[in-house]
């Protein structure tokens, strides 16, 4: 066990996003509407990028439509990438 309780080799074989939140489970970022919004059209991206002639790039400039304050592509497509991997 390492300090604090935790299993370092346990810790080690976690995705980012899983040890951060082992870590920071408060981060304010995803308690924010934008992210709330987001994430509630994760599921309708990954079976949109099934169809063919569907792109990230698409769905991005469909996202940004329909929230025009919402993420940059990068960050965009850094929580759809999550989305996929889980």
């Amino acid at each position: 066990m390492a300090d604090g309780g935790f299993n370092t080799e346990e810790l080690l074989k976690q995705e980012d996003p899983l040890l951060e939140k082992s870590f920071h489970s408060g981060n304010p970022a995803y308690k924010a509407a934008k992210f709330k919004y987001l994430k509630s059209r994760l599921d309708y991206y990954e079976k949109e990028l099934k169809r063919t002639g569907v792109n990230k790039q698409l769905l991005w400039q469909e996202y940004m439509e329909s929230d025009s304050t919402g993420y940059s592509y990068p960050q965009f497509t850094y929580h759809l990438r999550q989305q996929l991997i889980f």
